[in-house]
């Protein structure tokens, strides 16, 4: 029946097909217990991870999908995920395991490099959410990426670059809210004159529509006039709840 065993990598292209009853395994599969161990292998250098059934039971609708039993990873326990990032993949599973986020190289009160870095490292820890299709994850990488732009007020106003915006926008669907934090974020500064050519080729096309939308105004318009949309007074003028409703 060893033949009859489906991988994971095998949905994307039968995704678009109805699969034939007959192509699941018809073995009898132990019920899983929660002391089970799940092995992950991450990255190039195959770095394993494991991790007990009990914590996997909370993961996104990627693993629950790959984890049912008429897929091979079901039945070993054993996924390889060789083109994704070990450390990313490190707080996705701290996450599983203890139901928060590893803060420790995310400080907001950093000095200005690591405050870049932190930013960087939240935009893809969103996207990575976006490809496990975990909900829970992506709202606690928004919590603290809104816990980052509220420190401070207008004294000291955090914002990422320019490089972040296009990593969200580049990692996730219209209309999701992380693209409308980044909008909010950028909306809040104004673009300089002389860096109005590097902006818009450095950004996506819907960043820059959004940023048109939420102004009324062309991006010609929003550089010459020097146009901010809001400026952030005081820290809860981020407005926490429209980015994690």
């Amino acid at each position: 029946m060893a033949d009859q065993k489906r991988s994971h990598d095998d949905m994307t292209e039968e995704s678009s097909k109805t699969v034939p009853l007959a192509t699941y395994t018809t073995e009898r599969t132990p019920v899983l217990k929660d002391d089970q161990m799940f092995t992950l292998i991450v990255g190039a250098d195959g770095g394993r991870n494991q991790v007990e059934m009990k914590h996997m039971a909370g993961a996104g609708k990627f693993f629950q999908i790959a984890l049912k039993p008429c897929w091979r990873e079901g039945q070993e326990l054993v996924m390889r995920m060789p083109g994704e990032d070990p450390n990313l993949m490190s707080h996705y599973l701290y996450l599983l395991r203890q139901d928060k986020l590893d803060d420790a190289d995310l400080e907001s009160n950093a000095p200005e490099d690591r405050q870049s870095r932190m930013f960087a490292k939240l935009a893809s820890m969103y996207v990575l959410g976006e490809r496990m299709l975990d909900c829970r994850f992506k709202r606690r990488v928004l919590e603290a990426f809104v816990a980052a732009l509220r420190m401070g007020g207008s004294e000291r106003r955090l914002c990422p670059k320019l490089d972040v915006a296009t990593a969200i926008y580049d990692g996730t669907p219209p209309r999701s809210p992380a693209r409308r934090l980044m909008v909010d974020a950028f909306a809040s500064r104004e673009i300089q004159p002389g860096k109005q050519t590097a902006f818009r080729e450095g950004s996506d096309p819907d960043f820059i529509r959004d940023l048109e939308r939420i102004h009324r105004a062309s991006f010609d318009d929003i550089v010459r006039h020097q146009m901010t949309y809001w400026t952030p007074r005081k820290a809860s003028d981020y407005r926490r709840l429209e980015y994690l409703s």
